[in-house]
C-alpha cells in the first residue's frame, strides 16, 4: 500500500536511481513518521490510503516485481 501510494507522489524509480533519498524520507516524514504517534496503525492507515488493510496491493507489488 506504502509502494503504491508513494508512487502517485512521485517517481519512485527514478528517485531512487538518482540516489535522491531524502525526497522518500521527507515523503516518509510528513506523511507517515509525523503521525506514527498520534493515531493507532489502522486510522492512520485509513487516513492515508482511504481503505483498511487490502492484501491485493501486495499481490499487486510481488506481481509487478517478479513477473517482469
Amino acid at each position: 500500500m506504502f509502494y503504491n501510494r508513494i508512487r502517485k507522489d512521485m517517481d519512485l524509480k527514478t528517485t531512487i536511481a538518482k540516489g535522491e533519498l531524502g525526497e522518500v524520507k521527507d515523503w516518509l516524514k510528513e506523511r507517515i513518521h509525523k503521525y506514527g504517534a498520534i493515531y493507532p496503525p489502522k486510522d492512520l492507515q485509513r487516513r492515508l490510503f482511504g481503505e483498511e488493510y487490502n492484501p491485493q496491493w501486495l499481490i499487486n507489488y510481488l506481481q509487478e516485481k517478479y513477473s517482469g
